[in-house]
């Protein structure tokens, strides 16, 4: 109850070095300097509110390396509800989240490099994407959008995405990109589109485990400025009127 998180939930360094004999704030002192704050923040809510203490920090072990801990501890309570300590464990996660940590590294550069970095410049068309992700964790995962131009001078837009993060779903947005790209070069029709990012979907929930995504295709032809689109469970476009107003298009 007072906030001694030492003995209090029996916290160990990496090298299973116990540091009870440090008092009150003390286990701090081990705690990486970038995640201390957050794990000391956390502790002392996990005090004042009595829910469970749930952290992830890096702890310096003897040879004075940082390893990833797992720590948790749960209130014991008297018969009048009041906590009287705090009994917890802390796990070596180190192997785990760095290994987590590379896949988040591949998987981010694996999208990145499958976002187009320049739009196409075409006459009285102006083309501008502006990407950003939800939180953190959203910048790996099966996000896409693409736009290019038809030998005939038409402009192809694909927007989806592949549920899940990480790797698997990097890697299949990536397949699922290309693939459109292949259809609509020979069959430049939003539907055909979609049945090839269909197919590509399917053929990958029959390779591993299940695989969904929703995406937009659509074409527009600068000549006579219409745009045709079909959507398979993505939000419809939205068209914007010269007065600011904005329309969802109807398929």
């Amino acid at each position: 109850p007072d906030g001694r998180l030492d003995d209090i939930i029996g916290l160990l360094r990496p090298d299973g070095a116990d540091i009870s004999l440090s008092l009150g704030d003390g286990w701090l002192d081990i705690v990486h300097a970038d995640d201390r704050p957050a794990a000391h923040a956390r502790w002392r809510a996990a005090l004042a509110s009595g829910e469970p203490y749930d952290a992830e920090f890096r702890v310096q072990a003897g040879d004075g390396a940082y390893r990833w801990q797992l720590v948790r501890a749960l209130p014991q309570r008297d018969e009048d509800g009041a906590i009287t300590r705090w009994v917890g464990v802390n796990i070596d996660i180190d192997d785990q989240h760095r290994a987590l940590e590379h896949e988040q590294r591949i998987a981010y550069i694996l999208q990145e490099a499958s976002l187009p970095t320049k739009l196409p410049t075409v006459p009285n068309v102006a083309l501008c994407a502006y990407y950003r992700p939800g939180n953190n964790e959203a910048t790996i995962g099966g996000d896409w959008y693409d736009a290019f131009v038809l030998t005939d001078g038409r402009i192809v837009f694909t927007i989806g995405d592949v549920l899940g993060k990480g790797l698997k779903a990097a890697t299949k947005m990536a397949n699922i990109r290309q693939a459109i790209r292949a259809v609509a070069r020979l069959i430049p029709e939003p539907n055909a589109m979609l049945a090839a990012a269909d197919h590509t979907v399917r053929a990958s929930s029959a390779a591993s485990t299940d695989v969904y995504a929703t995406a937009v295709a659509g074409i527009y032809d600068p000549t006579s400025r219409i745009f045709t689109f079909a959507t398979a469970g993505h939000p419809a476009p939205m068209l914007r009127h010269p007065d600011g107003r904005g329309e969802e298009l109807a398929c």
